[in-house]
């Protein structure tokens, strides 16, 4: 297709009618009068056709309709011809492959009709057209046969334009059956007579198509040039369609190169451009890279949803290798999911219609994907064989990219078969390899790969020394992922390499810088999205800002939770799964649109220097030191696969690292632990002797696994401890052996871990000069739980609180009363969503406050009290992040927060927030008032039940005046 001037208006009354139409001065459709058809109207229309299927294809439809109106009425076989041709490329554009093959046909019979000098030409120049229709259709041997009969004339005629058209369409098809290299030769030829004698179009298309084939192979600085040089001359041009074709591009590139911020936001507008103008090819395309973008952030259950989609888009599309592809991203998202044997038949699904296509590159990538999938099994020997002959077919076509993922597979192959040597040279030539392309994500893979090789040969002080340069590139990558979930879940795989850095640097235990440097590793493992994402919480951006569409799919969400909570109280089930199903879409609907605000919002950029992340191990150690009161002990807990560590730290002593236990065996008294809590709950006979007795011993076991080599240590009144993993939820107040729990000797908070200790203590005080800030009680009682009338009362009565009971305990009273009030107290149910924790919620009168509508929230409170059941609760995900409300309310800024651990008891609690508030009204501390509300409960209910279920999380101090 050629590039022309827009049609003058001037020099024809067709041109000015045309024109006036194309201003939208008629607001009317085109319609040609039967006076104004002639041979040369159709010559005059053809190109502004042409040129307007590269700005509005539905302006360029319509014109084309018109245009092959006329023809028709004509009757004669040039004009006929064109029209066919230029309603083939329109039809082309839009994605309709085989109408637009039929109007090539039908056009060349036109041609044909002629035989004249003409009508060879233009023959030649719809083959030349139709190759990229027919690459879509997967008639490849047919494209290349029309291609060179093409090329016959083209030569004979001397036309070297006509001639680097064709080679760029050529390449095109090159490209699509992965056979690179023969691809680029001929868009160098095409790119170097376009710069000579071609049109922008021309140049526009022809840089843009060879920066995705540098992507291919690996040129990512290449591709990125061309890229950007495409995109100048499409603006400078004004072809608005190929600037968004040029963002999606850059997207991807983005992607590959590790940037996915910048990624996801190009995606956004180009997804958003392309369904403006109905363009299905690039929004499919959209879902199939973003598909494989979250495959790696390990995110599976969205990279399936947008695979799946692809797959549907590209099989209305009739294109046959973008919906292999889709399908090979479906298969992989199912295998991250666990679901192994639909993946496998997924897989080879897609590997029959690659053959069928005669691309033999991405069966030999599926064979990677099943290479694994072997490896998980045990049948190592079949998934060497797959992995090599993978690794074999890429490197021998430089596609440096997929040859990179072929050898890290082949790596881990050879690591199970213990030949480490071979393991080692392929790590080492994968992260060369990586490195020379640009790509941080590959990079992290192979180094994280060599240290374990590194490793298993007993080169202890080479792996650490690996997995050191592997830790800083993960922080790079780390930051450059948009949102807090999306990091989270991009760690969830990553935990090995921190892992594996303390255990190495722990044998060296003798050298205390090395114990620091074990203990910055773990500052690292545990909470570091919480971190990012804290301090930007206080910056106010975006405050005040209303987003109607947000706003409006918040309003319908809530709607479904209040209707489908009506319907559980009436027992209609199968109304409330009708809710429960309109509530998913409802949550999908927020999710995505607070993404989108997040992406577009020019001020959302992650705050790196506060709270400071400190570099070195020392400097680190110093922020959380001083944070630390006087007469407190730091106690952090981390999990490796075989040994469970403390870090004890405190204001004054070195920093020390003491080695507990084998990891089996405190997750197994962990879990009997668990068990008998949770039953707890559904008992009656919690006084009975053998239930005690059997709760004791588990807390006495953790005890003497988790506190008692640390006995010694234990010189100060209060202890803060910061769990991991598993260890997450035990109540540590209750640890100790039988009638003797910590909690009689010592004062018990806890943290995150040690740096978001310290970022708390640090937060900058907001709103200087904030209105009174009155207390607030929030209580909404039900037949399930009728104290919680009570315990408002008797709360907002110690605190001289403003009370809110019932139909008055709404999210609006939290978000405008409660972001001034000093103590928040809420009392009501607490839900907790495994399958989705950022929709944990607590229940309020008017609808549910979930963990994702405190992210939009803000709060003053020295401490929120959170009375109901399981309010703890919450999903330990990648990185060590706790995802559930302790998280949402600290992140809104609460300093403190008290929260249930179990199912509580109603009666029980209210007895205990009596007497922790009234030790608070007396002046007590946060960690002194729940002591001694605990020893008091204690006295009353001797079943651990009724008095451990309380945790206090945060940064204690005093309340700020």
């Amino acid at each position: 297709m050629g590039q022309s001037a827009p049609i003058d208006s001037a020099a024809s009354p067709l041109g000015f009618l045309v024109a006036q139409w194309l201003s939208g001065e008629t607001g009317a459709a085109l319609q040609i009068p039967v006076s104004l058809y002639c041979d040369a109207a159709v010559e005059e229309l053809y190109p502004e056709v042409l040129r307007l299927a590269r700005e509005n294809l539905t302006r360029a439809s319509e014109l084309a309709a018109e245009m092959l109106t006329m023809a028709s009425h004509l009757g004669q076989a040039r004009p006929l011809g064109l029209a066919l041709r230029a309603s083939a490329n329109v039809h082309y554009l839009k994605g309709n492959y085989a109408q637009a093959r039929s109007g090539y046909e039908e056009a060349i019979a036109q041609f044909h009709a002629e035989s004249t000098a003409w009508g060879e030409e233009e023959v030649a120049r719809t083959k030349s057209s139709a190759i990229q229709t027919l690459a879509y259709l997967a008639r490849y041997d047919e494209a290349i046969a029309w291609g060179e009969e093409a090329r016959t004339v083209f030569a004979a005629r001397g036309d070297a334009v006509r001639l680097a058209r064709l080679d760029g369409n050529l390449a095109n098809l090159y490209f699509r059956l992965d056979r690179f290299e023969e691809a680029l030769v001929r868009y160098e030829t095409a790119r170097q007579e376009f710069e000579r004698s071609g049109a922008p179009q021309d140049l526009a298309a022809i840089y843009s198509n060879l920066a995705t084939c540098c992507i291919s192979v690996g040129r990512f600085d290449d591709s990125l040039h061309w890229h950007r040089t495409a995109r100048e001359v499409c603006l400078e041009h004004r072809f608005p369609l190929l600037v968004a074709q040029a963002d999606y591009n850059i997207a991807y590139l983005h992607f590959l190169r590790g940037d996915n911020r910048e990624a996801m936001r190009l995606y956004a507008i180009a997804r958003i451009h392309s369904d403006a103008v109905a363009d299905r090819y690039h929004s499919a395309l959209c879902d199939l890279d973003q598909a494989e973008m979250m495959l790696d952030l390990n995110l599976f259950g969205e990279a399936e949803r947008l695979a799946a989609s692809a797959v549907r888009a590209f099989g209305r599309l009739k294109m046959r290798y973008e919906r292999g592809k889709a399908m090979v991203f479906h298969a992989a998202a199912l295998a991250g999911r666990g679901e192994a044997e639909e993946s496998i038949l997924l897989f080879r699904r897609a590997r029959r219609l690659f053959f069928r296509e005669g691309n033999r590159a991405w069966p030999a990538f599926i064979d990677l994907h099943l290479g694994l999938l072997d490896l998980e099994i045990g049948s190592i020997g079949r998934a060497a064989r797959r992995a090599q002959r993978s690794w074999r077919f890429f490197a021998a076509g430089e596609v440096r990219g997929k040859a990179v993922l072929a050898a890290l597979v082949l790596c881990r192959v050879r690591m199970r078969q213990k030949r480490f040597a071979e393991a080692e040279v392929l790590s080492r030539r994968s992260l060369a390899d990586a490195g020379t392309m640009g790509s941080p994500s590959l990079c992290f893979r192979a180094r994280m790969l060599l240290g374990l090789v590194l490793e298993a040969q007993g080169r202890g002080v080479d792996a650490r020394a690996t997995y050191e340069a592997a830790e800083a590139e993960l922080d790079s990558l780390r930051l450059r992922i948009p949102e807090e979930e999306l990091r989270i879940r991009f760690l969830e795989d990553k935990t090995p390499l921190f892992e594996r850095l303390v255990s190495l640097r722990l044998r060296e235990s003798g050298d205390p810088g090395q114990v620091q440097a074990a203990w910055a590793s773990v500052q690292n493992a545990k909470s570091r999205a919480f971190l990012d994402s804290y301090g930007s919480r206080f910056t106010d951006r975006g405050a005040g800002r209303e987003d109607r569409p947000l706003r409006d799919a918040r309003a319908h969400l809530q709607q479904c939770y209040l209707r489908s909570a009506e319907a559980e109280l009436r027992g209609e089930m199968k109304e409330v799964r009708e809710w429960r199903t309109r509530t998913a879409v409802a949550e999908a609907a927020v999710r995505e649109r607070l993404s989108q605000l997040r992406l577009y919002d020019a001020e959302g950029s992650l705050v790196e220097e506060w709270p400071p992340v400190a570099k070195e191990a020392a400097s680190a150690e110093l922020a959380v030191r001083q944070a630390i009161g006087t007469d407190e002990l730091l106690i952090e807990y981390y999990c490796t696969p075989e040994s469970v560590y403390a870090f004890l730290l405190d204001g004054k002593a070195d920093l020390v690292v003491h080695r507990l236990a084998a990891t089996a065996e405190v997750r197994t008294a962990a879990r009997l632990l668990q068990f008998q809590i949770s039953s707890s709950s559904y008992r009656t006979d919690l006084s009975a002797q053998a239930n005690i007795k059997a709760i004791t011993a588990h807390l006495a076991t953790l005890y003497r696994l988790l506190v008692h080599p640390l006995r010694s240590r234990l010189t100060v009144p209060r202890l803060v401890f910061a769990p991991h993993s598993f260890l997450h939820g035990l109540p540590f107040a209750a640890l100790g052996p039988a009638g003797s729990p910590l909690v009689g000797e010592f004062a018990i908070r806890q943290t995150l871990s040690g740096s978001t200790f310290a970022a708390i203590g640090r937060r900058p005080l907001r709103e200087a000069s904030a209105p009174a800030r009155r207390p607030l009680v929030l209580g909404l009682p039900d037949e399930r739980a009728p104290f919680i009338a009570d315990e408002a009362r008797l709360v907002a009565r110690h605190l001289d609180a403003d009370l809110r009971l019932g139909p008055e305990a709404t999210l609006a009273a939290l978000r405008d009363t409660g972001r001034h009030a000093s103590h928040v107290h809420i009392a009501t149910h607490g839900l907790f969503r495994a399958d989705s924790p950022l929709f944990s919620a607590i229940r309020l009168a008017d609808g549910n406050l979930s963990v994702m509508d405190l992210s939009e929230v803000q709060m003053a409170a020295h401490l929120v009290t959170l009375s109901g059941c399981s309010t703890g609760s919450h999903a330990v995900l990648g990185g060590d992040e706790l995802i559930g409300l302790s998280r949402g309310f600290l992140q809104a800024g609460a300093e403190n927060l008290l929260t249930t651990l179990w199912d509580v008891n109603d009666a029980s609690t209210m007895r205990f927030m009596d007497l922790f508030y009234e030790q608070l009204r007396a002046g007590g501390s946060l960690s002194d008032s729940l002591r001694r509300a605990m020893l008091q409960v204690r006295q009353e209910w001797v079943h651990p039940y009724y008095w451990a279920g309380f945790a206090l999380l945060g940064g204690e101090a005093s309340p700020r005046n």
